[in-house]
């Protein structure tokens, strides 16, 4: 499992140095990204990431399927929130139909 560093801003509040915990990052794993990826993709990079079009990743937004961010104009989307969606979505096996005739 893929762990990321999580800034405690109540630790400012409390004048302490600054705290900083790794935190496990559930549905990361799944898409194997190495340490130099970057936090955040573009509509664009998620799209090719997963192997879709930027239509779909726009259509799931919308239905609120996958968290996106508002930067400026531009629409980001965190590494861990993509995990998260494909984490959502694992088909699992179906036990096959026997049919007696």
């Amino acid at each position: 499992m893929m762990t990321i560093k999580v800034y405690d801003p109540s630790a400012i509040a409390l004048g302490m140095a600054l705290a900083w915990e790794s935190t496990p990052v559930l549905g990361a794993e799944m898409l194997d990204i190495p340490a130099h990826e970057p936090e955040f993709y573009s509509i664009k990079q998620a799209a090719q990431r997963l192997g879709v079009s930027r239509w779909f990743i726009y259509d799931k937004i919308r239905a609120g399927r996958l968290v996106a961010h508002k930067v400026g104009r531009a629409v980001r989307i965190h590494k861990d929130d993509l995990g998260r969606y494909l984490a959502a979505n694992v088909i699992e096996p179906v036990e096959p139909l026997v049919v007696c005739t």
